[in-house]
């Protein structure tokens, strides 16, 4: 994704979504609707479902803008004809010496649609290309069986088991399972090439 974009600023106009950086009005309005809190409980577990949601992402965000350069972007998702959010982009913990961050998604509306995979493919072409990094790494929860297919299909190698690594909204503690993708595996791969024809990008990209 790119680096260095003001809050709301457009970030991709494409065939069937648009993405811009997410402001902290987007936060406050959306961080708890009923369906976005259950798909931020995946995608930033324990954050999801709280009431301080909402308030405990903007200190965040306002923390985190006072890093220069920049260890976390985060994006929303529009459906293109419609303007409604439907999902969330993130890259974190970025690493510019190892060239390498955590890539993040949730879809709180249109899951597997092709104007959620126009996203992905966009972020993932993005990072790789002209945000030049090397390895994007994935957690997910071991039940998380859509993002375990999506990973399957992009052919996203998972790399370790990671016992009781996070304390969820329930108060227990979960395993996550850690997915690693490098540049060249995703530039050369069979689920770049497919997502290339199942929703290429605009070429104003």
């Amino acid at each position: 994704m790119v680096d260095g974009a003001a809050p709301g600023s457009l970030l991709y106009d494409g065939r069937r979504c648009t993405i811009r950086s997410l402001t902290e009005s987007d936060v406050a309005s959306l961080f708890l609707l009923p369906n976005v809190s259950l798909a931020l409980s995946r995608y930033r577990p324990g954050l999801g479902g709280t009431p301080q949601a909402g308030t405990n992402a903007i200190e965040r965000m306002r923390l985190l803008r006072q890093f220069e350069p920049a260890v976390e972007i985060e994006a929303l998702v529009l459906h293109r004809s419609s303007g409604a959010p439907i999902g969330l982009l993130c890259l974190s913990s970025i690493d510019r010496l190892n060239l390498k961050a955590e890539f993040s998604v949730a879809f709180f509306r249109g899951r597997g649609t092709r104007c959620a995979l126009e996203a992905i493919h966009w972020a993932l072409d993005t990072t790789f290309g002209a945000g030049g990094a090397e390895k994007l790494i994935f957690y997910t929860e071991p039940d998380n069986r859509p993002a375990i297919a999506l990973m399957h299909a992009l052919q996203i190698d998972r790399e370790a088991v990671l016992s009781r690594e996070i304390r969820l909204s329930s108060g227990r503690r979960g395993d996550l399972w850690r997915y690693a993708l490098f540049r060249e595996s995703w530039q050369a791969g069979v689920g770049r090439r497919e997502l290339s024809r199942l929703v290429p990008l605009a070429e104003s990209a």
